[in-house]
């Protein structure tokens, strides 16, 4: 299993303090003892548990043992019993049986797909890297929680249900023959459909959909057969259970063993999705480049830099830390690493006002990632902070516009461009914002006029660059659609 240090991102992790929530490397821990297993966590002074380093293999990465223990936790516990009894409410209503079979089904996938999802998804997050669910009332730092698309899991349950429900209507109903053919395609391929939804919610690393399946090739025999099995077990069982019982036993069995095959096909895509992700964030971390003839002294003032880091880190001297890593962002502030580090290390302390005046090199930096999402949290976390918070730099304010939109930021993309005319100069990255602008309010906020204002700011203003003839089209377009329904209405 992966652990990484809280302040060393590429430096795999030895411990974890239970108190702070904190994973710690060695070189974080100068008095530590890994023979004995002792070390005392540098900010609360309590005992460390130790985090022994394992090899993880397709063979052994989660023990069937294992498996079906998590299936049964508490929060599965809770899944498993409004399943089975939602299920047992169905049987007592005066229906079609058939139709009450498939509803009983679609409630158990329904109720897996999500709940069994996130509480697997942050229950192997926080074992690989120490970061927990941050839940009501409690402070939300994008960079220390990951939250799971409400939206995917909809879209998850659709194509699940389509996937696992459509071959048993088919099998019962039409032909066994297509049945069994589709039941094999729906079992061994819904573990890669939740890998596949946990990618595409997951901002946590930026890597593509291709190379993640590279990587779990080899836990795919596992995944697909263990999936499989408990697919054909749970139809097994329902089909024994219609030959010796009545319909409501029937359910309550088909809706258990339905469950629990789900719950633990989950939990080890999940376990399998995690892993992976972090071993490649680890190897793909692109080490420091050192060249040239000024190399050697380079060289000796990262590693000076990362002891007095080290050392203030042991003492508690946090302030410092924050003076070091300053200092360093001046000297060269491209440094992905020293930003992030930085960027924790004022989250921690929630230093809102040094957070306000690194801003843009942290938003820079998370742009640099693919992290849309944690950029806009960051960005309202600021603004709530300082209602008066603004960005001042035109070119990543553009891009962050351009991103915001795709990612239907709507919002923040009406913020970025107001008001951006009276403190820039015209050219090209305004009138590319004030665009992003106009299609944000046609495309959400239905503003029109608004829009037309925007548009005819880039036409009037900005002749000349290439933004101007999109707005031209764009605003003949907008006029069209105005006279259609002026016309509609007389």
């Amino acid at each position: 299993m992966d652990h990484y240090c809280h302040f060393h991102p590429n430096s795999p992790a030895k411990w974890r303090c239970n108190e702070c929530n904190r994973l710690y490397d060695n070189a974080c821990l100068p008095q530590c003892n890994e023979k004995l297993q002792q070390a005392t966590c540098p900010s609360c002074q309590k005992s460390l548990s130790f985090l022994p380093s394992e090899s993880v293999s397709a063979n052994d990465i989660y023990t069937a043992k294992r498996l079906f223990l998590d299936a049964f936790n508490r929060n599965n516990l809770s899944l498993i019993i409004a399943s089975v009894s939602l299920s047992i409410l169905l049987s007592l209503l005066d229906f079609n049986s058939t139709l009450t079979f498939l509803a009983s089904l679609s409630i158990t996938l329904l109720l897996t797909v999500h709940f069994s999802r996130q509480s697997a998804y942050f229950m192997h997050l926080y074992q690989q890297t120490g970061k927990r669910r941050i839940g009501h009332g409690r402070r939300k730092d994008s960079a220390l929680s990951t939250v799971l698309s409400p939206t995917t899991s909809i879209q998850l349950m659709i194509v699940a249900g389509v996937l696992l429900l459509l071959p048993v209507y088919i099998f019962y109903f039409v032909h066994w023959l297509p049945g069994l053919l589709l039941m094999t395609i729906g079992g061994t391929s819904f573990p890669y459909l939740i890998i596949f939804s946990l990618h595409s919610s997951d901002n946590e690393q930026n890597i593509t959909l291709s190379k993640l399946f590279k990587e779990i090739r080899p836990f795919m025999a596992k995944l697909s057969f263990c999936s499989l099995g408990l697919y054909w077990l749970a139809l097994v069982a329902t089909d024994f259970s219609t030959l010796f019982s009545s319909l409501i036993i029937t359910l309550g069995i088909s809706a258990f063993f339905s469950i629990v095959g789900l719950i633990v096909s989950i939990n080890l895509s999940t376990k399998i999705f995690i892993i992976t992700e972090r071993k490649f964030a680890a190897r793909s971390a692109k080490p420091i480049d050192i060249k040239g003839s000024t190399s050697v002294h380079n060289q000796a003032s990262v590693t000076s830099l990362d002891t007095d880091i080290d050392q203030a880190l042991k003492m508690g001297q946090y302030d410092k830390v924050v003076s070091l890593l300053e200092e360093s962002i001046k000297r060269n502030g491209n440094s992905t690493l020293r930003r992030q580090q930085l960027f924790l290390m004022l989250i921690e302390l929630k230093d809102l006002v040094k957070l306000s005046r690194y801003a843009e090199l942290f938003i820079d930096w998370m742009l640099d990632r693919n992290k849309i999402k944690d950029a806009s949290q960051f960005i309202y976390q600021l603004r709530k902070h300082d209602p008066k918070f603004l960005m001042h730099d035109l070119k990543l304010i553009n891009s962050l516009a351009k991103q915001f939109l795709r990612a239907k930021k709507y919002a923040l993309v009406l913020w970025l461009a107001e008001d951006a005319k009276t403190r820039f100069q015209v050219c090209e990255e305004l009138a590319s914002l004030y665009l992003s602008g106009a299609q944000a309010l046609i495309t959400h906020f239905k503003d029109l006029e608004k829009a037309e204002e925007y548009l005819l700011f880039i036409i009037q203003s900005c002749d000349g660059n290439p933004s101007t003839e999109s707005a031209k089209a764009l605003l003949i377009h907008l006029q069209n659609n105005q006279k259609k329904q002026q016309d509609l209405r007389s």
